[in-house]
């Protein structure tokens, strides 16, 4: 299943919730992302299996009820494609401006008490290819 933070910024485009002001000041390569984005929340609904009603709501508070803080758990990099997870996760707080201001932004939750270390640290970062697959990460 395709993660459904992936499919907001069209959604936040396309209805025009945006910040230009703050893309302009701050983003660059927006209009190229902007024309690579082409996905209506129906095609995410069949993508993700999250009814379309729930992404456009999610969609709606993210654009219009700001600030808004995304706080992403300690797990979404250990899958496959993960590190596409990390890049596009902050992009609709990028979008909608969410950044630099209180209550605002995106702070990735680093697990600084490090409670898995003796569970699956360091084998979450060098697993055995065929054991572990859940734990590899993976650019595709």
């Amino acid at each position: 299943m395709e993660h459904w933070l992936l499919l907001l910024p069209a959604f936040l485009i396309d209805k025009d919730l945006i910040d230009k002001d703050f893309i302009e000041k701050y983003v660059s390569g927006f209009e190229a992302f902007r024309n690579s984005v082409d996905i209506t929340p129906s095609d995410a609904e069949k993508i993700t299996g999250l009814p379309s009603e729930e992404i456009v709501s999610l969609a709606n508070i993210i654009g219009k009820e700001g600030p808004v803080t995304f706080l992403p758990g300690y797990g979404l990099q250990r899958h496959l494609n993960g590190g596409q997870y990390d890049q596009s996760n902050p992009l609709p707080c990028i979008i909608t401006g969410n950044i630099g201001k209180a209550g605002a932004g995106f702070n990735y939750a680093n697990l600084q008490s490090y409670v898995f270390d003796t569970i699956k640290e360091p084998e979450s970062y060098y697993p055995d290819r065929e054991k572990d697959l859940p734990f590899r990460r993976s650019y595709l």
